[in-house]
């Protein structure tokens, strides 16, 4: 596109000098700090420094039932969650691939996407149709503040099946309720998620069948999902984060690299 080709003119001509000039680079994982080796960047003016979330939003939990009970999901019916912009790079495609072969093998389980539309929802309802799953499948645009932590407490399984992410935020909150959680390994967060949670290859089979484990096995699940809420808590407040900004901010003013 004609935005893309700007960024790259821009990028080609000045990004580099920028980036370069700078006493230090930050980046959100250890994927993207070594891609900004690759761009010659010294490793020493590289910072690694994750995104962060409001802890104080999830440290008291609501009842769980009552976001199935807004949108009138049966009590017994497994809730798999999506959140986030409805993108080709987020990967619904291959989710609604795999969850009509979970539907295979067992029919307790609806697909809830959510999400403002960023040019692929039409496509992702065409697919839904397509496929016949229009019954188990859900869709509400965007939704935020207690509804959006109603989702993730009534979800027995967040999933974020990017084609490519750096650090997505929804993750962290997703785990900061303690929902079991699922992502692709090109999800650059994907290293802290399988400590706590399940990374999958970018393939229908692999998304599917791992969808499957992970509800046969939900006690154990939830018990990983516990840690990792402790860990989330703990780690990636914002109080945390901007500690270490401030830190690198007070090293580059004194020329420590």
């Amino acid at each position: 596109t004609f935005f893309k080709l700007c960024k790259i003119g821009f990028d080609n001509l000045f990004g580099q000098k920028f980036v370069m000039n700078a006493s230090n680079i930050i980046a959100l994982t250890e994927t993207e700090a070594l891609q900004y080796e690759q761009l010659h960047i010294p490793k020493n003016k590289i910072s690694i420094i994750p995104n962060g979330i409001n802890v104080s939003e999830y440290t008291e939990q609501p009842k769980s039932g009552k976001f199935k009970l807004l949108h009138g999901i049966p009590e017994d019916q497994k809730l798999l969650l999506f959140l986030g912009r409805i993108h080709k790079i987020k990967g619904i495609e291959l989710l609604i691939e795999a969850f009509t072969e979970v539907l295979m093998f067992r029919n307790d389980v609806t697909l809830v996407i959510v999400g403002p539309d960023d040019g692929d929802l039409k496509s992702i309802l065409n697919l839904i149709q397509e496929k016949t799953i229009t019954d188990k499948v859900i869709y509400i645009g965007p939704i935020f503040g207690t509804e959006k932590i109603l989702a993730y407490i009534d979800a027995d399984i967040y999933i974020l099946p990017s084609v490519y992410e750096t650090f997505p935020v929804t993750v962290l909150e997703a785990m900061a309720c303690g929902t079991p959680t699922l992502v692709t390994d090109r999800c650059g967060i994907a290293k802290i998620v399988e400590q706590f949670g399940h990374v999958a290859k970018y393939d229908k089979e692999e998304l599917s069948a791992m969808i499957l484990n992970i509800l046969a096995n939900s006690a154990d699940a939830k018990r990983k999902a516990q840690l990792g809420r402790i860990k989330i808590i703990n780690e990636y407040g914002w109080d945390k984060i901007s500690e270490l900004y401030i830190k690198l901010y007070e090293r580059c003013k004194n020329g420590v690299n």
